[in-house]
């Protein structure tokens, strides 16, 4: 369980393609290929720390309002915008960007 107040800029960080990928390499899954989201995997995951007023928490307000609203929302959009984010915290390079879209 996540509280606090940067628990808006972590599940964006945590939801990204970027962890996502990472996870896939390091983490077990289960028998039905399910993701292992288990505390001793989550802590290797690098978290790049930054001032609470980052704009990953308004795109997931903005996901949050939009599933509100309709729980079958296209967020789509919103979801690009913050791995576009994520991968200029972690300053990626287009082939490692590439890399990881591929193969998540």
């Amino acid at each position: 369980m996540m509280t606090g107040a940067p628990t808006k800029y972590l599940c964006a960080i945590l939801n990204s393609r970027l962890i996502q990928w990472f996870l896939h390499h390091y983490a077990p899954t289960s028998g039905l290929g399910a993701l292992r989201w288990k505390k001793v995997y989550l802590e290797r995951a690098p978290i790049v720390q930054v001032d609470l007023g980052d704009p990953l928490a308004d795109l997931v307000d903005d996901i949050l309002r939009a599933t509100d609203a309709d729980a079958n929302a296209d967020v789509s959009e919103i979801e690009t915008e913050i791995d576009r984010y994520v991968y200029k915290l972690y300053d990626l390079s287009a082939t490692e960007i590439r890399a990881i879209t591929s193969l998540v």
